[in-house]
């Protein structure tokens, strides 16, 4: 697990916000977005692919600052604020261009579940202007940033597939902050995603794939290995069922009668009420 660096992402001004709150918040990082494809939710048409460049992933960071943090989507009137983005900032990352946005947490359950691990990743809710790019969209412009929704990644797929809990702290003057991300997150990431990468699959499928690796696999180095085993053999069972899909039917067998044209009903051969010769 890796720790954040706090000082190069807040500034004094960022410092003095948090020191003018009355109750200490939880200060913690999350990436929530990166170069590449999303596949978050489209209201009234749902999950779509989405292409994200460089300069997009810069303009998100710009408007997702001081906007609020909510504990999964919903209505915006029926739910509650449990802290604010105190900064985004884009940074170039092993993802690409990526945007880590530092949150100031004062809900103290929801503190508790960020520090606990429970929320490990993030959706950002944007206003996006999209352009068609073949079989996907690409996002032209952020036109605005409601929020981030925290959740849970065993329950919730996000948006951003490498969306995910960075560190956390109370004391941004200390030098080691809590990292928090889940280490069966991290094993994932290393074991099951270079080798989900190899295949031809669209990113829900490789989404399904490491959910189900990150329900199974714990700091266990023997479970470890055989969950890598299950997932070697589910890879090889998805692809051997996308490759049948793909194969043309086989023909289907046509009965002799259907072959050989029209019935001759005069035959006794394809009429059982002429007798045979023989009485048979």
């Amino acid at each position: 697990m890796k720790s954040i660096d706090f000082s190069a992402l807040l500034d004094e001004r960022d410092k003095a916000v948090i020191s003018r709150m009355g109750r200490k918040p939880l200060i913690a990082a999350y990436r929530v977005a990166h170069e590449g494809l999303s596949t978050g939710p489209i209201s009234g048409v749902g999950r779509v692919e989405k292409r994200w460049d460089a300069q997009q992933i810069g303009a998100l960071a710009e408007k997702l600052s001081n906007t609020p943090v909510y504990i999964g989507h919903s209505s915006v009137g029926s739910r509650r604020a449990v802290g604010f983005v105190l900064r985004a900032k884009p940074i170039d990352g092993p993802l690409g261009a990526e945007t880590v946005a530092v949150l100031a947490i004062e809900d103290p359950r929801a503190a508790q579940d960020i520090n606990s691990g429970a929320l490990d990743t993030a959706s950002v809710e944007a206003e996006l202007a999209l352009e068609p790019n073949g079989s996907e969209w690409k996002v032209a412009a952020v036109e605005s940033v409601a929020g981030l929704a925290l959740a849970s990644a065993r329950k919730h797929q996000p948006g951003f597939r490498h969306a995910a809990l960075l560190a956390c702290t109370h004391e941004l003057d200390s030098e080691e902050p809590t990292a928090t991300t889940p280490p069966a997150a991290t094993a994932v990431e290393e074991s099951a995603a270079g080798l989900i990468e190899k295949l031809n699959l669209t990113d829900s499928e490789r989404g399904f794939v490491l959910r189900r690796v990150v329900e199974r696999l714990s700091d266990n180095p023997v479970e470890a290995e055989r969950v890598r085993d299950e997932v070697n053999m589910a890879i090889r069972v998805l692809d051997e069922a996308k490759r049948l899909y793909r194969r043309p039917p086989a023909p289907i067998p046509v009965p002799f009668e259907r072959r050989r044209g029209p019935m001759n009903y005069a035959d006794p051969e394809h009429n059982d009420l002429i007798p045979r010769p023989g009485g048979k």
